[in-house]
């Protein structure tokens, strides 16, 4: 169970996502995503991995569309945590060609609360904002 120390800091977290640009594509998890924004986008980072590393027609469908997304700033504001929930680097490197990074959620947060008891070490981080305008592709 989380700590109280844990709680505020995500509470914290989420009163900052709040307050960001939508709509918001938080990569940690869906959970984020649900109660950050009232219309949250519904993706879930860890499924879109999963998708991503079986390969296949699907995931070069998937790749492309969200590709696109990033391109046409579908998102106003990403919040990704430190692995980028093992998204393809090519969609990382995307992400930080399209939007530029602005801080923190977890600012202040000591490096020690906030963090899953069980499976993936990953929790939402740095803020990236849609760059204005767009950086043309290479």
């Amino acid at each position: 169970l989380p700590t109280p120390a844990d709680l505020a800091a995500n509470e914290q977290a989420l009163q900052r996502m709040k307050k960001l640009p939508q709509p918001l594509f938080v990569t940690a998890s869906a959970h984020w995503n649900r109660i950050s924004q009232e219309h949250g986008v519904p993706l879930h980072a860890g499924a879109l991995g999963d998708v991503f590393k079986g390969g296949g027609p699907v995931a070069r469908k998937l790749q492309a569309d969200l590709a696109a997304d990033l391109r046409a700033h579908r998102f106003a504001t990403i919040v990704s945590d430190r692995a980028f929930a093992f998204l393809p680097p090519e969609i990382v490197s995307l992400i930080q060609q399209e939007y530029s990074p602005r801080g923190s959620v977890m600012a202040g947060v000591p490096d020690d609360v906030a963090w899953p008891r069980v499976g993936a070490s990953i929790r939402p981080d740095t803020i990236w904002v849609a760059r204005t305008p767009r950086v043309p592709r290479p």
